[in-house]
């Protein structure tokens, strides 16, 4: 009976990372397949995880609610990051909580956006 005991962890540790990794497909599938629209995001701060790398923080608002967000520590992300930019943030309508900094998307001071946000960005940020 000792030897199925061990036998039993490796199969439990795969169908737990097959269960992870499922949740993340279906997840991605279905924030993918949401109405989406386009706001700024502000106030990006670098904060050190726990993993010893920097995730990058940012807020937005989205018909008079502040939202936040984070980026986990990705350093594609990190290293064009500029402190006091404004980035361009992609948000499900139905859940304004759900969303997605584009890093590549600097928002100039000046533009501003309606509270419900854009259903295109402004031609300038593409």
């Amino acid at each position: 009976m000792k030897l199925k005991d061990k036998n039993l962890f490796p199969k439990i540790f795969l169908i737990s990372i097959g269960i992870f990794l499922t949740y993340k497909l279906m997840y991605g599938f279905y924030y993918s397949n949401q109405e989406q629209n386009y706001t700024i995001g502000y106030d990006l701060r670098l904060r050190s995880s726990t993993k010893g790398s920097a995730d990058l923080h940012y807020k937005y608002i989205v018909n008079g609610v502040e939202y936040q967000n984070y980026v986990v520590g990705d350093n594609r992300i990190n290293d064009k990051f500029i402190r006091g930019n404004r980035y361009l943030i992609q948000f499900a309508v139905d859940d304004p909580s759900v969303s997605k900094l584009l890093i590549d998307r600097v928002v100039p001071k000046g533009i501003n956006v309606p509270k419900e946000g854009w259903d295109t960005p402004p031609e300038i940020l593409w």
